[in-house]
């Protein structure tokens, strides 16, 4: 067997523990306390949308909120609403008149961004009054 092929064996084997590693060494994540401007605008934009019942503008609304997730990942409100964007767009894809291939992905994220928001806020339950006056 070529010296190259045992290389590529050995990275191939030892490079999923690699990523174990760093996963479980990162620190763990905390709930922020202030909520960025972005994060407010994704809110208003997903409350308008989801009030209005604008099935049709969740892909708008995913677009803003995910920017905000992305420059805030420490925010279970932003998390919470990206979840609910997810399965919003799954449970009521008969709305649309082709259904792609690619539907299934929001279960996966809803359930992700769902865990993730629960993750970062643990002790406090979402239907706190404290907690909904403090995100307003």
């Amino acid at each position: 067997m070529k010296k190259s092929t045992l290389v590529i064996i050995a990275i191939i084997t030892f490079l999923p523990a690699c990523a174990y590693i760093a996963i479980q060494s990162a620190p763990s994540k905390h709930d922020t306390v202030t909520r960025s401007s972005a994060a407010l605008k994704a809110d208003a934009l997903f409350w308008q949308i989801f009030h209005a019942g604008e099935y049709e503008k969740i892909s708008n609304a995913l677009e803003s909120m995910t920017a905000a997730y992305l420059d805030a990942p420490n925010d279970s409100v932003t998390a919470a609403h990206l979840g609910w964007l997810h399965i919003w767009r799954l449970a009521e894809r008969s709305r649309l008149q082709e259904i792609p291939s690619f539907i299934t992905d929001d279960a996966v994220l809803a359930h992700k961004y769902f865990h993730e928001a629960v993750m970062l806020m643990p002790q406090t339950k979402f239907n706190s009054k404290e907690r909904c006056a403090r995100h307003k």
